[in-house]
């Protein structure tokens, strides 16, 4: 029989320098290549699984219509017409509730959802 064993991993204390050093780091290691999906980290289409529609196959009542997203074929030059891929951090700025949310301690806006205060309406 084989044992697995979790280590426990406690949140460290990090200064705000330590954490700008650390994602200047990372950022460092990033292959240009790769922002710009030239050779060899270029592909072909790509049709990704995402969820279900509505509509149920009528030959089978439990089955329902599979849906999918399409990435583009890229080739050995690269997203020479797209730009490079952006940053992860830039699909990580907040959207706002406007402070439709309970305890929203910001200014109301027309949103729908608030990650700032994370409450939901």
């Amino acid at each position: 029989m084989i044992r697995r064993i979790a280590a426990l991993v406690l949140q460290q204390p990090i200064s705000p320098r330590q954490k700008t050093d650390l994602v200047a780091f990372l950022k460092s290691l990033t292959d240009e290549r790769v922002r710009w999906e030239k050779a060899p980290f270029d592909h072909p289409q790509l049709r990704v699984p995402h969820g279900h529609s509505a509509f149920v196959d009528p030959n089978n009542l439990k089955q329902a219509e599979d849906l999918y997203l399409t990435v583009p074929a890229i080739g050995k030059k690269g997203r020479v017409d797209l730009g490079p891929i952006r940053a992860f951090e830039s699909y990580l700025k907040p959207k706002h509730c406007g402070g439709l949310a309970k305890n929203c301690q910001i200014p109301k806006k027309n949103a729908i959802k608030c990650s700032l205060c994370m409450q939901f309406m």
